[in-house]
């Protein structure tokens, strides 16, 4: 429903816009409403919200993490 692709046990490094408290599953609709978000990671209650190009490449593993990216580019 919001365009976002995401996987677990992944994050991506720095283009922090900021972040803020949410469910996981909102997430990706918090990036999407946020003017310049292109994708997220979401850890621990806490959705962070990234700008910049990103791709499946710039994607690390990380435990107990979700991340994604917006317009539905295929992350993994």
């Amino acid at each position: 429903g919001d365009g976002a692709v995401w996987s677990m046990d992944c994050d991506f490094n720095g283009s922090d816009m900021g972040r803020e408290q949410s469910k996981g599953e909102e997430c990706g609709g918090k990036c999407k409403a946020s003017n310049g978000c292109t994708h997220f990671s979401y850890f621990d209650g806490w959705c962070y919200k990234k700008s910049g190009q990103v791709s499946q490449a710039d994607a690390f593993t990380k435990k107990d993490v979700m991340c994604g990216i917006l317009n539905g580019k295929v992350l993994f």
